[in-house]
């Protein structure tokens, strides 16, 4: 009988190309475990273990969580997660060149490995203009896309039902997505270009209609 086996997929992408959305449908159409490292940083300080009492006082501090307490969570959610022939979505891990491989060590500790990668790519002049159509509610934290600002204004958000709550942050205007994009591409495309010599790299325009990007990562990790 053929051993159950955990199939790991890192999902990658600059900010604004889709890749949450991407992922939630991943995660409720295919079954894959969607490990977040915001998700997991977040359970563990709610956990009040030893280890979420560490990253909650590193947050708190305004540092950066280190890659050693990252792949800490990572390593703890692992022991949990059923080892079924399923999928599991890694998202935010690895950024850099570093977590590459302590990643492949926490991985090969549970008998797993990184078996496909998934790159959404997308010009910046373009991810910027997407930007510019983006609007957040206040309240839940719902994004929209708005091209008119008097009807994001006057708009109620369909999730908390809260009016006029969308706002435009300030982390979403042009220059800072540059810069933030500028980041991504100093420290991650490293590590995509690792993930391409091994060969298990692949890419989608995440400019296209949601279902059709969404088509094609559902292709590349389950087939037709």
């Amino acid at each position: 009988m053929k051993a159950a086996t955990m199939n790991v997929f890192v999902f990658m992408g600059p900010p604004g190309v889709g890749k949450g959305t991407q992922s939630g449908l991943v995660a409720s159409r295919l079954g894959a475990e969607h490990l977040s490292t915001g998700l997991l940083l977040r359970n563990e300080i709610a956990s009040g273990s030893e280890l979420g009492k560490a990253i909650k006082s590193v947050v708190e501090s305004g540092a950066l969580v280190s890659d050693e307490l990252i792949l800490s969570c990572l390593d703890k959610r692992l022991e949990s997660s059923k080892k079924g022939d399923e999928w599991l979505l890694l998202d935010g891990i690895p950024r850099t060149l570093p977590q590459v491989s302590g990643l492949d060590i926490v991985l090969a500790k549970h008998d797993l490995k990184v078996d496909v990668v998934g790159a959404l790519v997308a010009p910046l002049d373009e991810l910027v203009e997407r930007f510019s159509y983006r609007w957040t509610c206040s309240q839940c934290g719902r994004v929209e896309s708005f091209v008119d600002a008097e009807v994001a204004l006057k708009t109620s958000c369909l999730k908390c039902g809260a009016s006029h709550s969308f706002k435009r942050r300030e982390d979403d205007s042009p220059v800072a997505v540059r810069k933030r994009f500028e980041v991504y591409d100093r420290e991650t495309a490293p590590v995509i270009d690792v993930y391409r010599k091994r060969g298990i790299l692949f890419e989608v325009n995440g400019l296209r209609a949601v279902e059709k990007v969404y088509v094609q990562v559902a292709h590349r990790l389950v087939g037709d």
